[in-house]
């Protein structure tokens, strides 16, 4: 449980870091909140409001700060013209809901995709949503694969 909180008190100390680049930023937030809904499951948090309320009161707490810190950084980053205009709210729930949903053993079987590669195209895409045109080409993928297989390789 204290470990779900640290994580995301390291995660928000690294969407401040202003010495990383916004599209290296960008990418480490991606996989945040892949780790966040890959490991804080709707069942983990369910179980912990009814079993252990002031624990999930903690949790809560962790991951709203987060989420300030996240709009925060998308709109510092539209500021600066390196992404794209738009709601940096519905941009940060949209990783949530569609993440979760792809963490379902049901979605790869309905779909006929794999958990990786419909988590690569989402990156992908929100990558096009994200970024100006003129930074989609300057962005280092190079990782992100073995990254995500990383985290796909613990929940096997």
């Amino acid at each position: 449980m204290n470990y779900y909180i640290d994580y995301s008190k390291k995660a928000d100390t690294v969407v401040k870091d202003d010495s990383v680049s916004f599209l290296d930023r960008f990418q480490m937030t991606f996989l945040e909140s892949l780790m966040c809904a890959t490991f804080i499951t709707d069942l983990f948090l369910q179980d912990l409001k009814e079993f252990y309320p002031h624990h999930f009161e903690k949790l809560s707490v962790a991951l709203q700060n987060r989420n300030k810190s996240l709009q925060t950084f998308f709109e510092s980053g539209m500021e600066q013209q390196i992404f794209n205009r738009m709601n940096a709210v519905l941009f940060m729930v949209q990783d949530d809901a569609v993440l979760r949903r792809f963490i379902e053993p049901s979605f790869s079987i309905q779909y006929d995709i794999t958990l990786k590669q419909a988590i690569m195209d989402f990156y992908n895409m929100k990558q096009y949503q994200l970024l100006k045109p003129e930074y989609l080409k300057t962005i280092d993928d190079s990782d992100m694969e073995r990254k995500i297989v990383n985290i796909l390789q613990n929940i096997s």
